[in-house]
């Protein structure tokens, strides 16, 4: 007979419209593991740390928008909490890492400064860098990528497509931040401008991208955010720091092994108010 042992599962509850619920307990929950119902021992809203990657668009298509794409990243290191690592990636037709994770945010600014724009997108390439090279060794830990870029990729030997498994073995959330290069470029003029509805429609996202914007986040448990004002990224910033502290502890008696830094296979987790999805981002043995 296996030896039971109490382990945590990491756990988002999101509603039709992939919104995050609070306010869940131990009564909401139901724990089947091996095709039999688990004991839930407690539920706490999570307060661990995240691992954030900022992967930033820095191709032609913004070329000349180097200080927006800059001050918006750096509106971003200052919304995350104090304890939540950051490591900032950059892409064109190449990848580079310009920060490494920590929590240092003088110095994720600073780095802010090492890159220049230019060159060819290949956003799926990055895509699957960040995910394979930079998360695989914090399987386990919780993860996040927050993509700005105006979701057009033109360089990448990846196909879309082939990313999908990936992306739910990584248990990484996605949040992509869609901002079109019209509305850029409309930006480094004069932010306040009001927009000529003329002008409007060329400064709308391809369609493309807007499904796969949209599909990447579905895939992952994210949020996507298709930006039609400025104003509406540091809105998305502060909007993805509270969907990411929505999240449960549950903690449940098991007797099977914990699948090595991630959810095993032969669990299921399902909170009980209708029309709501459960999503295990990491399961890891915890004491009693």
């Amino acid at each position: 007979i296996p030896v039971a042992e109490v382990k945590t599962a990491f756990v988002r509850v999101t509603d039709l419209k992939n919104r995050a619920i609070a306010g869940l307990g131990r009564k909401d929950f139901d724990v089947v593991e091996n095709g039999k119902p688990r004991e839930v021992l407690s539920v706490q809203r999570s307060t661990a740390p995240f691992n954030l990657v900022l992967l930033l668009d820095v191709s032609g298509s913004v070329e000349n928008y180097v200080n927006f794409i800059r001050k918006a990243a750096r509106s971003f290191v200052q919304t995350v909490g104090p304890d939540d690592k950051v490591s900032i990636i950059t892409f064109n037709e190449d990848v580079n890492v310009i920060s490494n994770f920590t929590k240092d945010k003088t110095a994720l600014s600073e780095s802010l400064d090492t890159f220049d724009a230019g060159g060819g997108t290949a956003y799926y390439d990055a895509l699957a860098y960040t995910i394979s090279d930079t998360l695989r060794p914090l399987r386990g830990e919780r993860t996040a990528i927050v993509v700005l870029t105006d979701g057009d990729d033109n360089r990448s030997f990846l196909a879309f497509d082939s990313l999908a498994g990936s992306i739910q073995e990584s248990g990484s959330l996605i949040y992509p931040l869609y901002v079109p290069s019209g509305l850029i470029a409309l930006a480094a003029q004069n932010p306040n401008a009001d927009i000529d509805p003329m002008r409007k429609k060329y400064m709308s996202l391809t369609a493309k991208s807007e499904g796969e914007g949209e599909r990447l986040a579905k895939l992952s448990g994210g949020v996507y955010y298709p930006i039609t004002e400025i104003r509406q990224i540091q809105e998305a910033y502060e909007d993805i720091v509270l969907q990411m502290r929505s999240a449960y502890m549950v903690k449940f008696r098991s007797d099977a092994s914990a699948a090595p830094g991630g959810p095993s296979p032969r669990l299921r987790i399902k909170a009980k108010p209708e029309n709501t999805y459960t999503t295990v981002t990491a399961v890891v043995a915890s004491g009693e």
